[in-house]
């Protein structure tokens, strides 16, 4: 196996969607170099849910592009895109018009006969997948012959039309509400995988974890926000107007991810479903409490179940409380009529959700953030 640590630079042999300057620009992937080469006694399988593989065989070779990353984080990025290729492999390349060859990195899929899903054989390329290698073959100035023998001339599956698009289906008629905190703590605990996507969360049903699809998806998306920004980094459709960040996503994106979701998944043998409608937070009274002249009107203590708070007490000026007035000291001394009071203000009425990202059991209550859990101490 070629040796290359005495390389200053890092190279990777690209043979997939890599080869794209439109993938490589949407990924925001810096390389300091790009040559088109050839790799030789290897050739090109789709026989992994339909991406792009590269398989060992005597007498054939792939084509693609060599490209040079001047850092090690510039190749993490790269890499980073990449998750469900699970192997690396260092590799002798030649580029156009050179006898020499240049030690590279060839990102591999590996030992996943096991998770392939009894209908593996129908699995295709998708025609969107063929288009972006084609197109980035050419605009690299690849081998015309090669282009049309590897890739024009094998079966695909057509691109879904808009009007055809699929839906992730729902757990109920009506989805239980969670908050984004619940949603990271229910990731933390829960066994299965969750993700978010527009203001839905989805479930993975049933699937090994050793799938790539799974891997990849566990690392990257599970108790984040919305993942539509990375998928379509990830999984790029020309097609679709650029978004240079999150705020520039549209209903047409929504749409595009979540029947490419259903598809891909369909492909991996694993089933999404729909099972938490994402809601705010309760904003109204956090921004009152942080208001200066609330603060001056009473002093609480936040339990631990105070759902936005910190479990230490937070106390503000001594002020007695009483339903329909209040009284103020000057002293900051007040007389005790209880020893705690719980407050009363509509303020602490306010409608909110409580979830319990344990149970997965949520409600919605009639009860401010507080609740029980804000008492009036002096």
């Amino acid at each position: 196996m070629p040796d290359i640590s005495q390389y200053t630079a890092i190279y990777c042999f690209a043979y997939g969607p890599n080869v794209s300057p439109t993938v490589r620009r949407r990924r925001r992937l810096k390389t300091c170099d790009e040559q088109p080469a050839c790799l030789p006694d290897y050739r090109l399988s789709f026989a992994v849910g339909g991406f792009a593989n590269l398989v060992r065989q005597r007498g054939y070779e792939v084509h693609g592009l060599l490209m040079r990353f001047r850092s090690q984080e510039d190749w993490n990025c790269c890499k980073d895109y990449d998750e469900g290729y699970n192997a690396l492999e260092t590799v002798e390349v030649y580029p156009y018009g050179s006898d020499e060859s240049v030690c590279a990195y060839i990102m591999v899929m590996k030992d996943y006969s096991q998770l392939k899903p009894a209908h593996q054989k129908k699995q295709l390329p998708s025609e969107r997948y063929l288009k972006l290698m084609a197109s980035g073959l050419r605009a690299n100035g690849i081998d015309e012959d090669y282009i049309e023998d590897q890739l024009m001339n094998i079966p695909y599956e057509p691109s879904c039309k808009p009007e055809n698009y699929q839906r992730i289906p729902k757990a109920s008629n009506k989805l239980r509400t969670i908050t984004f905190r619940k949603y990271q703590r229910l990731c933390s605990r829960a066994r299965a995988t969750y993700f978010v996507l527009g203001q839905k969360v989805l479930r993975l049903g049933t699937h090994d974890p050793k799938h790539p699809a799974a891997i990849w998806i566990r690392e990257r998306l599970n108790g984040n926000s919305d993942s539509a920004f990375r998928i379509l980094q990830t999984f790029i459709e020309p097609s679709l107007p650029m978004c240079e960040s999150p705020d520039d996503l549209t209903s047409q994106h929504y749409a595009w991810c979540e029947n490419f979701l259903v598809e891909f998944m369909a492909k991996c043998g694993i089933k999404l479903t729909k099972v938490y409608q994402m809601v705010p937070e309760n904003p109204i009274l956090l921004s009152a409490l942080r208001s200066s002249g609330l603060k001056r009107l009473f002093r609480c203590r936040l339990f631990k179940e105070s759902p936005d708070f910190p479990e230490e007490s937070i106390e503000f000026s001594d002020v007695r409380l009483e339903r329909g007035r209040s009284r103020y000291s000057s002293t900051g001394h007040t007389h005790r009529t209880r020893s705690s009071l719980f407050l009363s203000s509509d303020l602490l009425h306010t409608p909110t959700f409580h979830d319990n990202g344990d149970t997965e059991d949520i409600s919605s209550t009639g009860s401010g953030y507080f609740s029980a859990n804000a008492v009036y101490s002096v």
